[in-house]
């Protein structure tokens, strides 16, 4: 019978060359498992020429100790005819252990069984690659558990792949409560979820990264400020979905809220100052020009206030001011800006111009002053004086528009004043006011 190296040697020219030139390192056993050949792969892999290996039997040079049982296991299903894969470890002629995957099948000659056929897979960097994936993914997974700033993963539709335990915290959403859902329909509710659709847009479709401020509600309906940061996920140039991250700025935006009132309210009255009057109406007066639109000041000044300080004491009149200062924010809400800008001065801003005409706000304004004020257990009655001004007509500037509506609450004051005390009853209030055009 044809021995397993005879008909190695009778191989044609061309068997031998693919055998030799194989990227995949191949070993032929004979019947008690030793080497009659190997190819150059597997020269290369294992660190053996094919003279050291000639002869000799295979678990001596590259199965290890603890391989040998495992081994001796599969090469009896492969004398029982089987073919064998299997993934497993083998040592190099240095001792080094590599991760392979090996086909094992049975050599027939004649109908007899004449020895092995073994075919190798090197699996080491394959698996160094997996180990070191395995690796990233676990650093991913604690840093976004772990990480104190809310995350969620998103696909390509906007909706919930995976949030991390601060996002539970903060929003206050279970995973099985979100996963699949759109993000927008839980963290807007009844607030404008076009600001999501314009974020998944740039996201999404031009592959931006968005950084914004804005205002996202809780399951239990809190409204929370947050920094939202979103970055699209990309692999290969496809865009698979994005990432959002969202920091609590609750406190912060507290704080700022804090801030501008300190800088911004007058500290008697609870109205606005003249701070907030230069800083605020410089962009109402923009978005006014920009629109088309007129805005009015009224400036009103209180009449004989000094007399009041001086007949009922300081804190009496600090306490009329707080108690007008209420009438305003009672009466007119959010109609209109009223800033308190000097002593007993003010200065009304109408936010919804022209409903009424100037006259006609003042006359309501003035209203206010019928009823006297209660102060230290005394009723105390009190006028005011008011002028006005409109943008762009009468000044295209605050100060401008103040300058002109402080000359018209002025004129209207010195025609109370000569009514009450007429200079020579000859001359009329035409003649005494003919050096100014209101």
């Amino acid at each position: 019978m044809l021995s397993l190296k005879e008909a190695l040697d009778n191989q044609s020219e061309l068997v031998r060359q693919i055998i030799r030139n194989s990227p995949f390192p191949i070993a032929f056993l004979d019947r008690q498992e030793r080497v009659i050949r190997v190819n150059l792969a597997f020269e290369k892999l294992f660190g053996y020429s094919r003279n050291a290996l000639a002869g000799k039997p295979i678990e001596q040079m590259i199965v290890p100790e603890n391989k040998q049982k495992e081994k001796d296991e599969y090469f009896e299903r492969i004398r029982n005819g089987e073919t064998v894969k299997i993934s497993t470890v083998r040592n190099d002629n240095e001792g080094r252990e590599l991760e392979v995957e090996v086909y094992y099948s049975p050599i027939y000659l004649e109908g007899q069984f004449s020895g092995i056929f073994a075919m190798y897979r090197d699996k080491s960097s394959e698996i160094k690659a997996l180990k070191e994936l395995r690796r990233e993914r676990a650093y991913f997974s604690q840093l976004f558990d772990f990480s104190p700033n809310a995350i969620v993963l998103l696909n390509y539709e906007d909706r919930v792949v995976q949030i991390n335990r601060a996002f539970e915290e903060l929003f206050g959403y279970k995973p099985y409560e979100i996963k699949g859902s759109q993000l927008g329909d839980l963290l807007l509710k009844d607030r404008d979820s076009g600001e999501i659709h314009r974020y998944s847009r740039e996201v999404m479709g031009k592959g931006k990264t968005i950084r914004a401020e804005t205002v996202r509600v809780a399951k239990d309906g809190r409204e929370i400020d947050v920094h939202l940061t979103a970055y699209p996920v990309v692999l290969d140039h496809d865009r698979l979905g994005a990432y959002v991250l969202y920091q609590d700025i609750s406190d912060r935006k507290k704080w700022e809220k804090e801030l501008h009132q300190l800088l911004h309210q007058d500290h008697l009255t609870g109205l606005y100052n003249r701070k907030y009057l230069y800083e605020s109406l410089d962009e109402k007066l923009k978005d006014a020009e920009e629109q088309g639109k007129q805005v009015l000041f009224l400036y009103l000044d209180l009449d004989s206030f000094k007399e009041i300080n001086d007949n009922y004491g300081h804190k009496a009149g600090d306490a009329l001011l707080v108690s007008l200062a209420e009438r305003f924010q009672k009466h007119y809400q959010d109609k209109m800006d009223i800033c308190r800008i000097g002593g007993d001065e003010f200065i009304l801003v109408i936010n919804e111009y022209p409903l009424k005409t100037p006259e006609e706000y003042i006359k309501e304004l003035e209203t206010l002053f019928v009823k006297a004020f209660k102060i230290e257990g005394k009723k105390v009655s009190v006028t005011g004086s008011t002028g006005y001004a409109i943008f762009p007509e009468d000044g295209v500037n605050l100060d401008q528009l103040i300058s002109r509506a402080d000359a018209r609450m002025y004129h209207t004051k010195k025609i109370k004043r000569i009514q009450r005390n007429p200079v020579r009853k000859s001359v009329t209030l035409e003649e005494l006011l003919d050096d100014f055009e209101p």
